[in-house]
């Protein structure tokens, strides 16, 4: 593997429940870095690796996340305040536009991954779950699909299953969905009128979860759009008003099979 550097914030407070902040940037091939930061509080119980949606980036910045507007970054510290050790992560430097639909569906991309998630393992001992929205559920799942020994969970939020032609990705109900084991959270909102992301797609990939330990869809009402682009932030596509209720199902869901988990073994 190759080389990375780990920076972590000097925190004036330094008690048990105060959350640990670091940035990890990991030189994932010649000449190109990709930064993370990895948020953990006293007694996480899992890590959640939160990838942005649109074009994944997350403006990180040492240990500070720019970009506030994405689901994921918006509700980060929610996670945390539940036990649960949060990773947002940057898209990589050679990738300065961000990721497109493409892009996310590579062995390339896969192979970052794969050496975010074999990091995070190390570095926090504990079961790493993955959550993608919109665009980043093609990342989320192909690494559910692809790199299921190191992945204990998955989450997908306005999943990519009516993605226009042309666009060079494939719909996640075209995938190998039964090759996915894991636990799994399927949300969408009732509303949302984005092209690539009906709510009907998230049951139509419930239906193709045959494998799944634990299969769950949960379809979200009300909040507001403030957006003119229905697949855009502060729309009814990213659960804009309500981002604070789902990230709490999100949490529970995570934490009830973690429990479920441990007694079985």
């Amino acid at each position: 593997m190759l080389a990375s550097n780990t920076q972590v914030e000097k925190e004036d407070d330094t008690t048990l429940s105060h959350p640990i902040r670091t940035n990890i940037s990991l030189n994932i091939r010649p000449k190109t870095s990709l930064d993370l930061v990895l948020i953990r509080p006293a007694q996480p119980v899992a890590t959640l690796v939160l990838m942005p949606g649109g074009p994944g980036k997350a403006g990180i910045s040492g240990v500070n996340i720019i970009n506030r507007a994405d689901f994921v970054t918006l509700t980060a510290e929610i996670y945390v305040a539940q036990q649960i050790a949060i990773a947002v992560i940057d898209a990589p430097s050679d990738q300065p536009d961000g990721l497109t639909p493409r892009y996310r569906q590579t062995k390339t991309h896969e192979a970052e991954l794969a050496m975010i998630i074999e990091r995070l393992a190390n570095e926090t001992g504990l079961p790493i779950w993955v959550l993608g929205i919109s665009r980043s559920t093609l990342s989320a799942m192909h690494a559910a699909i692809n790199i299921e020994n190191g992945i204990s969970g998955l989450v997908l939020l306005s999943s990519i299953t009516n993605i226009p032609i042309g666009s060079g990705a494939t719909n996640l109900t075209d995938l190998s969905l039964d090759q996915v084991s894991m636990p799994t959270l399927i949300i969408a909102h009732k509303k949302d009128s984005c092209q690539g992301t009906p709510p009907r797609g998230a049951t139509e990939i419930l239906e193709n979860l045959k494998n799944s330990s634990n299969a769950v869809i949960k379809f979200f009402q009300g909040g507001f759009e403030s957006g003119q682009n229905p697949c855009l932030p502060e729309t009814y596509h990213t659960f804009n008003g309500i981002q604070d209720k789902v990230a709490e199902l999100i949490a529970e869901f995570i934490k009830n099979n973690i429990k479920s988990s441990n007694h079985s073994d």
